[in-house]
């Protein structure tokens, strides 16, 4: 009988995010084609990780910029075995991307414009930055006021018929930047019926 040998032993990614599970994959020979029992080992900063045996590490299980490392022992039924082992460096996490809105959809010219978001939140609880900046016509504004965070409003008096105004949400944690935006033109608002007095 002879042992089983490891040919190789791979992770799924070569700089895993903390938003990341690791899988471990082998390519195992045994000449003999026996059944062979596959065990992982996994450390973390050189910590072994409890309870973890199986060729997949979640993400829950480190953070950024921590070195991982598994050890796969393959075994035959006689008790021979191979082992190989293999690490990686965990890498930050961006944020997540603001869902930007900006209100009333259908906006008249004498809507105000006020702009929201949500998301733009860091898996590795980075402290992020956040900036909201307009457009319009592709030209930054600066002559904005606040509603509920710091320049998110267009008051109605600043826009102008079937003009486009863009609200862009820019987040980052300092490392990574990620940035989302709405926009929305601005239409004639019917004043309604007019009266004469034709007397």
């Amino acid at each position: 009988n002879a042992a089983p040998v490891i040919t190789s032993l791979s992770l799924s990614s070569s700089s895993p995010k903390t938003t990341d599970s690791i899988t471990a994959t082998i390519v195992v020979n045994d000449i003999d084609g026996d059944t062979l029992t596959m065990v992982y080992s996994w450390s973390v900063d050189g910590n072994p990780v409890v309870g973890v045996n199986g060729n997949v590490l979640d993400s829950s299980y480190f953070i950024k910029e921590q070195f991982i490392e598994v050890t796969a022992i393959v075994s035959d039924p006689s008790g021979l075995q191979d082992s190989d082992s293999t690490s990686v460096t965990s890498v930050n996490s961006s944020p997540s991307t603001p869902v930007v809105s900006v209100s009333p959809t259908s906006a008249g010219d004498d809507d105000d414009l006020i702009c929201s978001y949500t998301g733009g939140t860091d898996a590795d609880g980075d402290p992020v930055g956040i900036t909201l900046e307009w457009y319009v016509g592709g030209v930054v504004f600066n002559g904005t006021s606040t509603t509920t965070i710091s320049g998110d409003t267009i008051e109605a008096a600043e826009t102008v018929e079937r003009e486009v105004w863009q609200c862009q949400v820019t987040v980052t944690d300092g490392v990574e930047t990620v940035t989302g935006t709405d926009q929305v033109q601005v239409v004639y608002e019917w004043p309604g019926m007019l009266t004469f007095d034709c007397t």
